[in-house]
């Protein structure tokens, strides 16, 4: 049996080398078939969806390059070798550089940490669902002792729940929970999404306008963020798709409440 095979990658292997396509070619594009008559009537657009096919067109593209070499270089074997030794180095390089993330302190971690030194006992931050995306604020172990931070959540449930309310219902309910935080921890996550569909997310929107544009009473005072790095080359990639980078490295904005001058706290306003 192993003989049988080794028989048949070798085979395989001189075909690639003359650049001749063989039946394998078409049969990975077959099996991308599915997954596009699922996903394209769908009008899906976040990358994350295509990732099945990924191996198949790694392996269609190294076909495709040992293919190219021995035409536009043919009888010299080292060009074709060059061509894929770059691929796989480029392919290796980018490999490091991503998974660099996770040699340095999670912002979601930093953010957390800056929290803990600046929010006052009685002050309220406000995180958004799931809480995965921000500042890990209720962590407390034995291990790890933090200060207890009041939260409260900007759309808890929102598949479920907030997105089953009306715009009206889910604006008075944003303006109420803006109305108790004294500091906002938000992720791009949410906003990229809510930003890019603004006919769906209407409602959340405005509120991210309202919140750059000034016009509610809060300020942004930190952003942490983790890139990519090679050694001292930073490679950013804010560019990227935020469903790639939300879950491992996203870009965490701190905004805290303006006071006016003439203003008396919340405290003071409750107080008897």
């Amino acid at each position: 049996m192993t003989d049988s095979i080794q028989t048949r990658v070798r085979a395989e292997s001189r075909k690639l080398r003359s650049g001749r396509r063989t039946p394998w070619d078409a049969r990975l594009l077959l099996l991308l078939t599915p997954l596009l008559v699922v996903t394209l009537p769908a009008r899906v657009n976040t990358i994350r969806f295509f990732l099945p096919m990924f191996p198949a067109l790694a392996v269609l593209a190294a076909c495709g390059a040992a293919a190219a070499a021995q035409r536009f270089a043919p009888g010299r074997p080292q060009v074709r070798a060059a061509v894929l030794a770059t691929l796989a180095c480029v392919t290796l390089l980018h490999g490091a550089a991503t998974s660099s993330i996770y040699a340095t302190e999670d912002a979601r971690i930093a953010a957390g940490k800056w929290l803990d030194a600046h929010v006052g006992p009685r002050e309220v931050v406000v995180v958004e669902d799931p809480p995965g995306y921000g500042p890990p604020l209720d962590t407390r172990t034995a291990a790890i002792p933090r200060p207890v931070v009041r939260s409260e959540i900007l759309w808890r449930n929102f598949y479920v729940e907030h997105e089953r309310r009306t715009d009206e219902e889910r604006r008075e309910h944003i303006d109420t929970i803006l109305g108790r935080a004294d500091w906002l921890a938000l992720s791009e996550g949410h906003r990229v999404e809510y930003e890019a569909a603004g006919a769906l997310r209407p409602v959340e929107g405005e509120f991210y306008a309202a919140l750059d544009s000034g016009r509610l009473p809060f300020e942004k005072v930190a952003t942490f963020k983790t890139y990519p790095h090679l050694g001292p080359i930073t490679l950013k990639d804010d560019g990227a798709e935020v469903l790639m980078r939300v879950f491992d490295h996203p870009r965490i904005d701190i905004w805290k409440r303006i006071t006016p001058p003439d203003a008396p706290r919340r405290e003071e306003q409750a107080a008897p």
